[in-house]
């Protein structure tokens, strides 16, 4: 008799605390991606010669690349 009421018992509102975190891994998962995103698919500069860049600090260089900047580091 002992045995049945020593065991473990996994109450409701564990359950509910646990659920409750998902939709927030949800939601965290989906800023980081998209800040991601537009890191990585930032803005296009439109440029004729490497001097319409606008200037980086060192190690990286803007330079014309298919008449749009890119970050380079060399």
């Amino acid at each position: 008799m002992t045995s049945l009421m020593s065991s473990p018992v996994i109450s409701i509102h564990s359950v509910r605390r646990n659920m409750d975190r998902i939709p927030m891994l949800v939601f965290a998962f989906i800023i980081f991606l998209s800040l991601f995103l537009v890191v990585t698919h930032g803005e296009k500069i439109p440029c004729v010669l490497d001097s319409d860049c606008p200037y980086l600090k060192y190690p990286l260089y803007n330079k014309c690349i298919d008449n749009f900047c890119r970050s380079s580091m060399y």
